[in-house]
């Protein structure tokens, strides 16, 4: 047996001791979420990975799903190390974020910024969090060929179980005072941006005591960045103060949450797949969610997702392709995903839910080229109207669930 199953065997175990049996979880055996990450070869890890629900896990209502990212065709996929519980003993969970300013991405992530051009110095925050110590390194560029699409922030780990992590998001400001960007590959890190007021951040997780971050400025920003630690398995409350101490914001971010039951009714089926029908939902709290037949795989958001955002699930058809689908604005007709070695695939939108703003999109079936893969820092899925007008160039690094 592997040291990874015997690590996931002992999680299991743990959290066996203390969840309640799921009367539904058998339906829900084989489903499966999907985050955006951004695959790294570096021969330590394979940060592009899906999360499966193993029927042993399946049965355990309250284990978090394993999320991962959606990969391209080609790309390996396997289980992400098991959540750990936080460290018990003489060493913290989690400690106080150091900042450095200026810092140099380790030799074997420099590669990353040839991909994202960093326009801004580089981060680094650095805190002893799931058991290791641990830095994440931050840094704002733009897409090469896609400045339009707006800045991104993109982060490196190294150190601890997720070392090897990397991922790239959205890293404007937007209206809020405060927003997340970021998450690290175990989520114990959330690293976000704000406004120049404030100066001081503080976590308070259910149930635990407050854990203080950092902001630190960024040369090259109008607009501050924001780090924070504090275990996975919990929900918490994330209060943004001004110099005077005086609030300014707050963030409720959730703890683990269940993969939800299917709905009753309101599902759309998009198309057919091999392994059955693939029908859409829009649950209740605006996340979207999708099931393939009689749950042969199922996939979800995790978070709402508002009309302007685009989004994406792929569903395996082969080892040479992948079947891609999912929504868009109202308003648009067609959809194209744009390879960067200049390969597209199109496709046509269906309407959406009732007064959602979205429509829907899909099946694109994406051949994967033989002998390579594609980089997703260089795929943009575009949408347009029906007079073939673009509406929105994205760049698949940026598409999912927003934090």
């Amino acid at each position: 047996m592997s040291a990874l199953e015997d690590m996931l065997r002992d999680a299991l175990a743990e959290r066996a001791a203390q969840s309640p049996i799921d009367p539904g979880a058998w339906d829900k055996t084989v489903a499966r979420s999907r985050r955006r990450g951004v695959w790294r070869p570096r021969p330590r890890r394979w940060p592009t990975w899906s999360g499966w629900l193993v029927p042993a896990i399946a049965a355990l209502a309250t284990i978090a799903i394993l999320a991962g990212a959606v990969g391209l065709g080609g790309l390996l996929r396997r289980h992400p190390p098991p959540v750990r519980q936080p460290v018990t003993g003489t060493a913290p969970a989690a400690s106080r974020i150091a900042v450095s300013r200026g810092a140099r991405l380790p030799e074997q992530d420099r590669y990353l910024l040839t991909e994202i051009p960093a326009v801004t110095e580089v981060i680094r925050f650095t805190a002893y969090a799931d058991g290791a110590r641990t830095s994440v390194y931050v840094w704002f560029g733009y897409v090469p060929g896609n400045a339009d699409a707006g800045l991104a922030v993109c982060d490196a780990v190294q150190g601890g179980p997720y070392d090897g992590f990397a991922s790239c998001r959205p890293g404007s400001l937007s209206a809020s005072p405060a927003r997340l960007a970021l998450r690290d590959g175990s989520y114990w890190f959330r690293i976000g941006v704000s406004e120049p007021r404030i100066s001081s951040v503080t976590a308070q997780p259910a149930g635990g005591r407050p854990t203080a971050g950092a902001v630190t400025p960024v040369r090259g920003l109008t607009y501050d960045l924001w780090a924070v630690s504090y275990p996975v398995q919990a929900a918490g409350t994330v209060r943004f103060a001004d110099a005077a101490g005086q609030p300014v914001a707050h963030l409720d971010l959730p703890g683990p949450q269940n993969f939800p039951h299917t709905p009753a009714h309101g599902g759309i089926t998009l198309f057919r797949s091999a392994q059955g029908p693939v029908v859409m939902y829009r649950l209740r709290d605006g996340s979207i969610m999708s099931v393939t037949g009689n749950y042969a795989s199922a996939a979800w958001t995790g978070q709402p997702v508002s009309p302007p955002q685009a989004g994406q699930f792929t569903e395996p058809s082969s080892t040479s392709k992948e079947i891609w689908y999912g929504w868009a604005r109202a308003d648009a007709a067609q959809v194209t995903i744009r390879f960067g070695d200049g390969m597209q695939y199109s496709g046509h939108t269906v309407p959406g839910w009732p007064h959602s703003g979205l429509s829907l999109w899909g099946p694109i079936t994406v051949q994967s080229p033989a002998g390579s893969i594609r980089s997703a820092f260089d795929t943009v899925v575009i949408t347009s109207d029906a007079s073939g007008q673009v509406l929105q160039r994205t760049p698949l690094i940026f598409l999912g669930p927003g934090y």
